[in-house]
């Protein structure tokens, strides 16, 4: 409902992920960047979180994604199920 705010989560969050990922240079092999999203309602910030992960334009072996969404409401907790299985 609020397109900045979700347009300024993403941003944080790529902040976050690119110099996180940057101190982690010479490290070798697979990294797993996890996100846990907290009070995730329908989504919204999940996807932004997902949508800045792909703003890294990591070589696609070097850096796999794993994101947590917890959510109380039981409707809400449906929604995320389902979006999860067709996205």
């Amino acid at each position: 409902k609020d397109p900045v705010k979700y347009t300024k989560y993403q941003e944080a969050v790529y902040l976050a992920l690119r110099d996180g990922l940057a101190s982690n240079v010479g490290v070798s092999g697979p990294k797993l960047v996890t996100i846990a999203v907290c009070g995730a309602g329908r989504g919204p910030l999940v996807m932004r979180s997902i949508r800045a992960f792909q703003q890294l334009q990591t070589p696609a072996d070097s850096v796999n994604l794993k994101v947590f969404a917890v959510e109380k409401n039981p409707s809400a907790v449906v929604y995320l199920k389902s979006m999860a299985k067709f996205n």
